[in-house]
């Protein structure tokens, strides 16, 4: 029920779900920045102060991306949305819950970063839903957040 099982003839398949999904979590941030930027507001503090610096800080963001990443999508979509939908829910309130759940999570970077992440949350949603599996949603996040801090966070916070 969690979406674990692998299935080898269906690699190409997940690997379809989990580029589209990364495709779109990061079309998802650059909205964000567009729209951060024509209404001038900043990300907060500590999300400044999260982003890799030193080769050490860099080492150890990657082993973050990889845990948040694999966790959080097992935690969010593998469990949470089938026990949301089996306790008695519909697919789109497990979704709505669990996404919301999700970006309350990320609270601690601001009103803007709970918004954006809840906007990934249901997008990885959707794709679990759609596939039946936590893999694709997994391998999109851990990609999502290692391009945000070692190939766009620059960017991202300028």
């Amino acid at each position: 029920g969690m979406g674990l099982r692998f299935e080898p003839a269906g690699l190409g398949y997940a690997m379809f779900w989990s580029a589209g999904a990364f495709v779109l979590g990061m079309a998802t941030l650059w909205f964000f920045l567009i729209l951060r930027k024509k209404c001038g507001w900043n990300e907060n503090r500590v999300v400044h102060e999260l982003m890799p610096v030193t080769r050490r800080e860099k080492g150890l963001y990657a082993g973050l991306s990889f845990c948040a990443g694999f966790g959080e999508e097992l935690a969010y979509r593998g469990y949470a949305i089938p026990a949301v939908f089996l306790a008695g829910g519909s697919a789109p309130a497990a979704l709505a819950v669990t996404s919301a759940a999700f970006a309350v999570l990320h609270s601690y970077q601001g009103v803007l970063g709970v918004v954006r992440t809840g906007v990934v949350g249901v997008i990885m949603g959707v794709v679990f839903l759609h596939t039946g599996s936590v893999w694709p949603p997994m391998v999109a996040h851990v990609l999502i957040d290692l391009a945000v801090g070692f190939v766009l966070a620059d960017k991202l916070l300028s």
